[in-house]
């Protein structure tokens, strides 16, 4: 548990400089600090995710503690989410929420699942425009 605590520090480290550079609009450049948030771009969130993942494995946590925990992550996004836009912290709450159903079900169920948010998730980005009404600019 000490290596995941471990990790989840140093990707919290990496969401902070990359959501950084986001919220004070600095253009990358080629300096060393702009590498280094160039290489996290993206990739810091999805560590989140699996890290998050990863950490409901060994305990199968209660589900009333991860539903406290989800409205904790939610309320705190919220308030995130006025100062700065782009915030996902309120989403990562989402998926804990729809995480819940699923905590105790077999291997086999949790592919079938699995399978269907990919197929669900295909035809969303075809039909829909996620694009719509956001300034990739300002990232308003």
């Amino acid at each position: 548990m000490q290596g995941l605590d471990i990790a989840r520090f140093l990707d919290f480290c990496g969401m902070v400089l990359e959501n950084f550079r986001v919220a004070a609009q600095v253009k990358p450049g080629a300096d060393a600090a702009s590498l280094l948030t160039n290489s996290l771009e993206g990739r810091a969130a999805v560590l989140l995710v699996v890290l998050a993942g990863i950490s409901l494995s060994p305990g199968r946590p209660d589900r009333a503690a991860m539903a406290r925990r989800a409205v904790f992550l939610f309320v705190i996004g919220l308030l995130n989410l006025s100062i700065f836009e782009a915030d996902i912290l309120h989403f990562y709450a989402l998926y804990f929420l729809v995480a819940l159903p699923f905590l105790k079900v077999s291997g086999r169920t949790l592919l079938y699942a699995a399978a269907g948010v990919l197929a669900i998730g295909t035809v969303s980005l075809l039909l829909l425009d996620y694009e719509m009404h956001w300034n990739w600019v300002t990232l308003a």
